[in-house]
């Protein structure tokens, strides 16, 4: 799928499609966060790195999306999610990256249901750091503008 994603704001009962599925032109996924290079981190835009079955990932990209922490003290966010091999980076591994904005803690361990509404943009290789982050956040004010209305829906910390 090249296209941008459906944009009707997300319902509960779609973020809880079996992983991997696509309802009404979403993809969800779901799995465990486990350690990934901290790369993220290290460009100030920490991410959760979602392990995932590999046939049940979606299209490399860039989207706009929800995540759902599952579990005691969980919530719902809305995410900057990289889907891909990272291409700036040689021999790096496809992965599952979320970006939870407003969301600082730590994840490692936690169950994490990613929606992906909209893609923004295909991977691309930067010739440098600086311009990664200028992209990151273009990515990450796009989603928050994409995705305005969907806040309200999303579940509250538990």
């Amino acid at each position: 799928m090249t296209s941008p994603l459906g944009r009707e704001p997300v319902t509960m009962a779609q973020r809880t499609q079996p992983a991997g599925t696509a309802a009404a032109g979403r993809y969800v996924v779901s799995g465990t966060v486990v350690h990934g290079e901290r790369r993220g981190r290290e460009l100030g835009w920490p991410t959760a790195n979602v392990e995932t079955v590999a046939s049940a990932v979606p299209p490399d990209g860039v989207y706009a999306g929800t995540v759902e922490v599952v579990g005691p003290g969980g919530g719902g966010y809305l995410a900057a999610v990289s889907v891909g091999d990272n291409p700036t980076f040689p021999g790096a591994t496809r992965t599952v990256e979320a970006h939870l904005l407003g969301f600082s803690g730590d994840l490692y361990g936690r169950e994490l249901v990613v929606t992906l509404l909209h893609k923004l943009r295909d991977l691309e290789a930067f010739d440098n750091l600086p311009d990664l982050v200028t992209a990151i956040s273009t990515d990450v004010e796009r989603t928050q503008v994409l995705l305005s209305g969907v806040n309200a829906e999303l579940p509250s910390p538990r």
